[in-house]
């Protein structure tokens, strides 16, 4: 799977049909092929930047006619050419409808997220690959659709962790740090508004919920150093334990991690207690994470463990 990190929507894509022919045949998709052109944005944090290294998958659910729901969807698998970024179809559905018909169409990344004609795409979130998706469009060989745009469905965060003065010797080396309860399968709802975007993401039937680690890093100082990076559902809060041979500790950083965004979350580790800091839109500019009122955001310590035998 085609791994990317995110910060900022990446694809803003062209459509650039012609137009169709009428047809007796109407389960047959007469117009001319859906083709789309594909502009890789600037982005401060990625795997995909021009020029690609590889095609890249993409899926879409496709409803022609007038939308109520998705019980009538179809499937579209796509690919973004690496050499012109240009996107095709595969399949005899590549199409317009005949006649006026009208086609709405939603795309995801990656592409193996499996769609139901409920209209939810299932998606594992391992905390390193991106997740993301199009908004509802619609068209028709008459009114064109001229543009779609992949929007980060998840949260990014930078783990970084430093010693308080005098800590060091109480916990010794610290040989993990561990994001809890981040992985899992989740259902991502679809809208059923044109240019709405998803509208839920929750923990499917079989979620295997799981953690993610981060056991291979520098030695831990007094100043702070780059353990990790996750991407993760957007969420209220994220618990984070730190272990060495002899303590583990714990902290809820609280607060509300949202879509599309990028979060620096620094644990000071003092002797007894873990300090979270946290900072918003790490990329540019760097600023204060701040509450609902405008003030900086004030996170208590967490409670360690039991120290560890």
């Amino acid at each position: 799977m085609k791994k990317i990190f995110l910060l900022v929507p990446v694809f803003s894509l062209v459509m650039i049909i012609g137009c169709s022919e009428k047809s007796d045949n109407v389960a047959a998709y007469s117009g001319d092929e859906i083709r789309i052109k594909a502009n890789i944005g600037a982005v401060t944090r990625a795997q995909i930047v021009a020029p690609l290294e590889n095609n890249l998958s993409v899926k879409f659910a496709r409803v022609d006619g007038d939308f109520e729901d998705y019980s009538e969807g179809e499937t579209l698998t796509g690919t973004v050419a690496k050499s012109d970024y240009e996107l095709t179809f595969a399949g005899e559905n590549n199409k317009y409808p005949a006649a006026k018909g009208t086609v709405n169409l939603i795309g995801w990344y990656p592409a193996d997220g499996a769609f139901d004609v409920s209209g939810k795409v299932t998606h594992t979130i391992d905390g390193s690959t991106d997740v993301m998706f199009t908004n509802l469009v619609r068209g028709s060989s008459d009114e064109q659709i001229t543009s779609i745009t992949f929007n980060h469905a998840l949260s990014y965060a930078t783990i970084k962790a430093s010693f308080e003065i005098d800590a060091a010797e109480e916990w010794e080396d610290i040989t993990s740090v561990t994001l809890e309860g981040i992985t899992g399968n989740y259902d991502f709802t679809l809208p059923t508004l044109v240019d709405a975007l998803v509208t839920t993401i929750e923990p499917n039937d079989t979620p295997e919920i799981g953690n993610v680690v981060f056991d291979s890093f520098d030695p831990i100082t007094t100043t702070p150093n780059v353990v990790g990076n996750a991407l993760f559902v957007p969420c209220a809060s994220l618990k984070i334990t730190v272990a060495s041979a002899s303590k583990s500790g714990s902290v809820v950083v609280a607060g509300h991690f949202a879509a599309s965004t990028s979060y620096v979350i620094t644990i000071k580790i003092d002797k007894e207690v873990l300090i979270p800091i946290v900072i918003t839109n790490a990329s540019s500019p760097i600023g204060e994470w701040l509450d609902d009122g405008g003030n900086p955001f004030i996170v208590d310590g967490g409670t360690l463990n039991p120290d560890v035998d």
